[in-house]
């Protein structure tokens, strides 16, 4: 029974990593840069997943395993694609923060 649930984890990680990949650049990164859009992003995987496997004990064990790998995932993304993140420098002006990924967008893609 636990390699059907640590199965439900992996295929959810490259699930969400589809997902992902399918967003444009600019809402894609934004979501990997904000802590908001990182937690939107687990539960939204783990209701998804609680909802199709509700009623079983294995499924139930794998979208909780899939919650837990999902935060793994999140990091592999942003090593991969990049994120942006708005924050405040020392004068009070916000400021957009970028880091490129493995795949390099332009600045443009990214802003």
């Amino acid at each position: 029974m636990m390699e059907i649930v640590l199965f439900y984890g992996a295929i959810n990680v490259i699930a969400e990593l589809i997902f992902l990949g399918m967003l444009p650049p600019k809402p894609r990164l934004a979501i990997l840069g904000a802590k908001g859009g990182q937690w939107a992003l687990h539960m939204t995987m783990l209701l998804i997943t609680l909802w199709v496997h509700w009623g079983t004990i294995s499924g139930t064990m794998g979208a909780f395993t899939a919650l837990i790998f999902s935060f793994p995932a999140v990091w592999f993304a942003q090593l991969l694609w990049g994120f942006t993140r708005v924050t405040t420098n020392i004068s009070g002006q916000r400021v957009r923060v970028m880091r490129r990924g493995i795949i390099n967008y332009s600045a443009k893609e990214m802003i």
